[in-house]
């Protein structure tokens, strides 16, 4: 029950941050704005405490190793598109532990939540290439998007309770 209270909590937060969007576009000259979408997905851990990644096209066409995480169907809780969507990209059977970081990007939303690796299915859908478990330190190495790495971030500074400040975030 505190899951569905957390997702509909984040799911709130996702809308009021575009009801926030559009009323402040509203002041600039009225330009026509597309609502965002929401998406959800997840880290999913296994028992060695490796992490999946899927290899998948970007918008270029090219192959790039990235988070399991799609969009949430109409009637569809965040938490079972998030479960749905690991499940499809990745094959793998999961348990949502904790949300992690609600990711506001420049279309959409995606709600990101730890895992904990139930089963493997061996079979992902045709938008996935390949699905690798990987350490934490090889997902850094692997991931390029800056949303990916971090959502990555956030989950390790939430296990290991210790919070990474950069020189960017110190302006």
């Amino acid at each position: 029950m505190p899951l569905l209270l957390v997702g509909a909590a984040a799911l709130a937060l996702a809308v009021v941050a575009t009801a926030i969007a559009i009323a402040g576009a509203r002041r600039r000259p009225r330009r026509r704005r597309s609502r965002k979408w929401l998406s959800a997905g997840g880290l999913v851990i296994d028992g060695r405490g490796r992490i999946a990644l899927v290899r998948q096209r970007n918008r270029r066409g090219r192959w790039h190793w990235t988070l399991p995480k799609g969009r949430i169907d109409r009637g569809e809780t965040v938490e079972v598109a998030a479960l749905r969507e690991v499940y499809e990209e990745s094959g793998l059977r999961a348990r949502i532990v904790r949300p992690i970081v609600l990711h506001e990007g420049r279309l959409h939303f995606t709600q990101f939540f730890e895992m904990t690796l139930e089963r493997d299915d061996g079979q992902h859908d045709s938008e996935t290439k390949e699905m690798r478990m990987v350490t934490f330190a090889e997902a850094a190495g692997m991931l390029r998007r800056r949303r990916d790495l971090r959502v990555l971030q956030r989950l390790v500074e939430m296990r290991t309770r210790v919070v990474s400040i950069t020189a960017h975030d110190q302006d």
